[in-house]
């Protein structure tokens, strides 16, 4: 949970100047980051449980 408190510690949400889309937009971008730097990550975690 750290690395997500990293992330989402950035994230302004008493701001009112942020719309809900923009928020919006951010979090796709933060989970389309995520997606591309572990994707690599899960599939090896993935094939290590395959195999036990």
């Amino acid at each position: 949970m750290s690395k997500h408190q990293k992330f989402y510690s950035g994230l302004p949400l008493n701001s009112k100047r942020l719309g809900k889309s923009r928020i919006l937009l951010f979090l796709i971008r933060v989970l389309a980051f995520h997606i591309q730097m572990s994707h690599l990550n899960i599939s090896k975690v993935f094939y290590q449980y395959a195999e036990e």
